[in-house]
C-alpha cells in the first residue's frame, strides 16, 4: 500500500472515530492489528478498555 493512502485513510478513520465521540487513545495502532479490507483499506482496532 502507498504511504500516502495509508495515512490519508488513517486520518480519515481517526476523524471518523472522533465524529462518533469515541476516544481516539483507545486505538490499538500496532503492525498485528491494522487489518486491511477487500479494497485495501486499513482497519484499526478500537479498544475501550485500552489506552
Amino acid at each position: 500500500m502507498e504511504p500516502r493512502s495509508f495515512f490519508y485513510d488513517f486520518f480519515s478513520s481517526m476523524e471518523l472515530a472522533e465524529s462518533y465521540l469515541l476516544n481516539l487513545d483507545h486505538l490499538k495502532i500496532q503492525k498485528d492489528f491494522i487489518f486491511l479490507t477487500k479494497n485495501q483499506k486499513p482497519v484499526f482496532c478500537y479498544l475501550p478498555e485500552y489506552e
